[in-house]
């Protein structure tokens, strides 16, 4: 479920996304976006286009991606071949 849509003046727009097991993700160096908040989406779904930022102009054009649990930012490197309900118990 989409639980923000905001756009920042150094960050671009910015997507947060809530799944299952408490598991947030942030989209953020978007330069559009093709969601709302409230709106319930599934893998696939477009979100919005990669954009820059004024806050890393050097990197060009690209999405920042974070994974957020219990507060807790967790390198998404990490999660590659984890399945979301490995979270259930925690």
């Amino acid at each position: 479920t989409v639980t923000k849509v905001s756009q920042d003046a150094l960050r671009g727009y910015i997507v947060e996304i809530e799944h299952l097991y408490g598991i947030k993700t942030e989209y953020s160096s978007l330069k559009d976006v093709n969601v709302t908040v409230g709106d319930k989406i599934k893998q696939g779904d477009v979100i919005g286009t990669a954009g820059s930022n004024n806050y890393d102009q050097n990197s060009g054009v690209h999405v920042h991606f974070k994974v957020i649990k219990g507060g807790f930012k967790i390198n998404p490197n990490e999660l590659i071949g984890t399945k979301i309900n490995q979270f259930k118990d925690e």
